[in-house]
């Protein structure tokens, strides 16, 4: 994965869902801190999903705190160093720019 390649809008959710691993003292970036930080881009493509589906944020992001509430936390402040494997995945699927750089 290229993360120059990816779009902006992409760029900000992982650099978003990495911060909220940090925050919550977890290793690796998941997919529940991906979500998290989709969800909190309210003109996002996510949400306009669940809006089109009927979709309830709320209990969406109350689900997805109580799966980050109970997984596993590093002692220490550290910074999430890696990504999960699905993660990975999705970022290869991601929107690319279409400019060069």
């Amino acid at each position: 994965m290229n993360p120059q390649k990816l779009t902006e809008r992409v760029q900000s959710a992982l650099q978003d869902a990495q911060a909220e691993a940090t925050r919550r003292g977890h290793q690796a970036v998941d997919v529940e801190h991906l979500a998290t930080a989709l969800l909190k881009q309210d003109d996002g493509l996510f949400a306009q999903l669940l809006q089109r589906t009927g979709s309830d944020r709320g209990f969406l992001e109350g689900s997805i705190a109580k799966a980050l509430d109970r997984a596993s936390r590093v002692p220490a402040p550290r910074r999430a160093s890696s990504t999960s494997r699905s993660v990975s995945r999705a970022c290869w699927w991601a929107p690319t720019s279409s400019a060069s750089g």
